[in-house]
C-alpha cells in the first residue's frame, strides 16, 4: 500500500478547510482502511447530516463565505451541498493526482452511486471523465438502484442524465443482479414470499392513554400531497416497489397488538438507560440534557418534553418490544449484507414532536396516540433545531399522512421528515442500513 497517498488524503491540504472542519469526525475514519477503500469511504458518507449539525449549533464566525448559512434555526440539504462540494471535488482531485485507484472497490456499493444518492454533480462529473473507471465506479447498489436513479430521485436531472449516459456497459451484471432477486421472490422456500408482516392478533387501542393525554392537537394544514396508504397484508414484493423506488407509505393497523400506557410508563421507569429529555427528541448536538427516565416522565406527562430512547439488547425494555412483536416483521431485510440498525422508543405529550431532520431508511410504528407526518424528498430535504412548539417552517408542499394507533410508516433514506404528536403517544422507530448514514 501505499502509504504517502493514503496519508495525504486522510490529511488534506490546507484548501480543504471546510471538509476538515466540518465532519472532521467522520473523514478520520478513513485513516481505518486500506487505499482500496478509501474513496468508497470517502463518498459513502452523507457530508451534509455533519455539517447541517455544524452549521446549526455554531455562530456566524467561521469561513466568512460560509456566514450566510450559520445563525439560522433550518437549513436545506442543497445549500449544504453547494457549501461543501467544491472542498470534496478538491479532494477527489487530490486522490486522482496521486494515482488513487479509480476502479471500484469491494463492496455492492459505488462511488457513482453515492454521488447519485447524494447529489453531488461536480463530484461524479469528474468521475465519469475517466473512461477506465467509467464501468467500474457504477454499482446496482444495495437496493437494487441505478446512480442515475438515485439522481433522480433527489432530484438531480442533469446528472441523472450524465449517469444514464455511463450505465450501458453495467446492463448485463444489473440484468443478472435482478434475475437473482426475482428467483427468490418466486422461490417457494424463499424468505421474501409471502406477506410482509406476520399474522397478529387484534386487539383494541388501549383507553389509558386518553385518560393521560392533554387536550389534542388540531392543525390548520397547507397544500400537501397524501402518503399512499396500504393494508397490513401487503405483500414483499408489493413492498419492494416503494422500497425500490424510495417512496414513502403508510401500512394501516400494521401492528395489531396493544399497547398499554401504563405498561410502558413503568417499563422506562425501571429503565437504567439514559435518555435524551427536551424540546427536541434527536441530534445531541442541538439541544438536550439527559436525564434518567425515572426523572423526566413526569416532566413528560406534563407537556414541557419529549423523550427519545434508544432501546439496547437485554434491557427490560427490549422485553417489552418483543412483547409487541416488532410490527410483526419478517426477516425480509436481509440484503446479504450486515446491516447497521437502530431501534428506538418515544414518549411526547401533544404538540411535541420532531422538527425537520433526515436519516438512514426507517419504520417507524405507532404504539398508541395519533400523530402528524410531515415528509419532503431528498432534493428538498431540511434540517432544523427549531422545537415543534415553535412552529414548522415550509410545509406547503409536503407529503402528509396522519399516524394512528398500530399504522407503520416507511421514511425512505434521506427523506426529510417532521412529525407532531396530535395527542399523548408513544413510537418505536426501527433504522437500518448499511452503516453509511449517521446515526440520528
Amino acid at each position: 500500500m501505499h502509504v504517502a497517498w493514503l496519508r495525504s488524503v486522510v490529511n488534506p491540504p490546507a484548501s480543504l478547510s471546510v471538509m476538515s472542519r466540518y465532519g472532521w469526525s467522520a473523514f478520520q475514519a478513513l485513516r481505518s482502511v486500506s487505499e482500496g477503500d478509501v474513496l468508497q469511504n470517502l463518498l459513502a458518507v452523507d457530508w451534509s447530516t455533519f455539517f447541517a449539525r455544524d452549521v446549526l449549533q455554531e455562530n456566524p464566525r467561521s469561513l466568512q463565505r460560509l456566514r450566510n448559512l450559520f445563525g439560522r434555526d433550518t437549513v436545506a440539504a442543497k445549500e449544504l451541498i453547494a457549501a461543501y462540494e467544491p472542498a470534496l471535488l478538491s479532494t477527489v482531485q487530490h486522490m486522482m493526482r496521486l494515482q488513487g485507484p479509480p476502479g471500484r472497490p469491494p463492496g455492492q456499493n459505488g462511488p457513482l452511486h453515492f454521488c447519485g444518492t447524494f447529489g453531488w454533480s461536480q463530484v461524479a462529473a469528474e468521475l465519469t471523465s475517466i473512461p477506465k473507471a467509467r464501468v467500474s465506479l457504477l454499482g446496482p447498489g444495495d437496493h437494487g438502484l441505478r446512480p442515475s436513479a438515485c439522481a433522480a430521485a433527489a432530484g438531480h436531472w442533469r446528472l441523472a442524465r450524465r449517469l444514464r449516459s455511463h450505465e450501458d456497459e453495467a446492463d448485463e451484471a444489473e440484468a443478472d443482479a435482478q434475475l437473482k432477486y426475482e428467483n427468490s421472490e418466486n422461490s417457494e422456500n424463499s424468505e421474501h414470499s409471502g406477506p410482509l408482516l406476520l399474522p397478529s392478533p387484534a386487539s383494541p387501542a388501549s383507553p389509558d392513554w386518553a385518560e393521560l393525554s392533554l387536550p389534542e392537537v388540531h392543525l390548520d394544514l397547507p397544500a400537501v400531497l397524501p402518503i399512499p396508504c396500504v393494508e397490513r397484508n401487503i405483500s414483499f414484493a408489493e413492498f419492494m416497489q416503494y422500497f425500490r423506488t424510495k417512496r414513502p407509505f403508510l401500512i394501516r393497523k400494521g401492528l395489531a397488538v396493544s399497547a398499554s400506557a401504563r405498561a410502558l410508563l413503568d417499563a422506562l421507569d425501571r429503565s437504567d438507560l439514559d435518555g435524551a429529555v427536551g424540546s427536541i427528541p434527536y441530534a445531541h448536538d442541538f439541544m438536550p440534557r439527559v436525564a434518567r427516565q425515572a426523572d423526566g416522565l413526569q416532566e413528560v406527562l406534563q407537556g414541557h418534553a419529549y423523550l427519545f430512547l434508544e432501546i439496547e439488547r437485554e434491557t427490560r425494555l427490549e422485553e417489552l418490544v418483543q412483547t409487541y412483536g416488532l410490527f410483526g416483521m419478517r426477516s425480509w431485510f436481509n440484503f446479504d449484507q450486515e446491516l447497521h440498525s437502530v431501534l428506538q422508543v418515544s414518549l411526547g405529550q401533544s404538540g411535541t414532536g420532531a422538527p425537520w431532520h433526515w436519516h438512514q431508511d426507517a419504520f417507524n410504528v405507532c404504539l398508541a396516540g395519533e400523530r402528524a407526518w410531515f415528509l419532503k424528498p431528498p432534493a428538498e430535504a431540511l434540517m432544523s433545531r427549531r422545537p415543534v412548539s415553535q412552529g414548522l417552517p415550509h410545509l406547503a408542499g409536503s407529503y402528509f399522512a396522519k399516524q394512528r394507533h398500530g399504522d407503520v410508516l416507511y421514511v425512505p433514506e434521506l427523506w426529510s421528515h417532521a412529525v407532531v404528536n396530535l395527542m399523548l403517544s408513544s413510537s418505536l422507530a426501527f433504522e437500518f442500513g448499511t452503516g453509511s448514514q449517521p446515526e440520528k
